[in-house]
Formats: structure tokens, C-alpha cells, sequence
């Protein structure tokens, strides 16, 4: 059965180094990500240009949908958010295929 894939695009605040950010994004993922129902996968990556990637399969966008609204009182995941420039930020969802 194929699920959702949550892909976000960003850019780091000017202040925030990549060190801080990588630190930041393991807390985030083993501390959050990794602790919420439906959560299938996640990897980060760097682009070439600087931007951000973030890839997470989800079993539903039940799933997503409720790890999003637990984010918003999560410190972990405020804390991770911060670092992030929030107004080059982009999420969109996909339906896995099977296969």
C-alpha cells in the first residue's frame, strides 16, 4: 500500500551554520520525527546551491496532517524550526505509487 511523501525546501537563517543545523536536524529527527505515529522514513539533504531538502514517507496524510499540529507544541521541533528561513520555505505532498 503506498503512502505520502512530504517534501520541503528551504534555506537556513544567515546566522545559522551548517554544523548547528546538522546537529539540530538529528535531536529533531530522533527526539520528533522518529517518535510520531506513520512515520515510514526521513533524509535530509544539502542542494549544490545552498537549499535544503527534507524528504519524509508518511503512511497517510492523516499521519503528516498530525505530526504537523504536534510540531507546533513539540520544543524539539521548534528548536529545529528556528534555524530555518522560514519565508523560503515550501512543503508539498506526493502519493507513493506502488511498486
Amino acid at each position: 500500500m503506498g503512502g505520502v511523501i512530504e517534501v520541503n525546501r528551504f534555506r537556513l537563517n544567515e546566522e545559522t551554520s551548517v554544523d548547528a543545523f546538522e546537529e539540530s536536524n538529528a535531536k529533531y529527527q530522533a527526539d520528533f520525527a522518529y517518535q510520531q505515529t506513520g512515520l515510514r522514513r526521513r533524509t535530509v539533504a544539502l542542494g549544490l546551491d545552498g537549499e535544503w531538502l527534507s524528504i519524509t514517507l508518511w503512511t497517510s496524510k492523516a499521519d503528516a496532517n498530525r505530526a504537523r499540529d504536534e510540531a507546533r507544541a513539540s520544543t524539539v521541533a521548534k528548536e529545529f524550526e528556528a534555524l530555518i528561513d522560514q519565508s523560503s520555505k515550501t512543503t508539498e505532498y506526493f502519493k507513493e505509487l506502488p511498486g
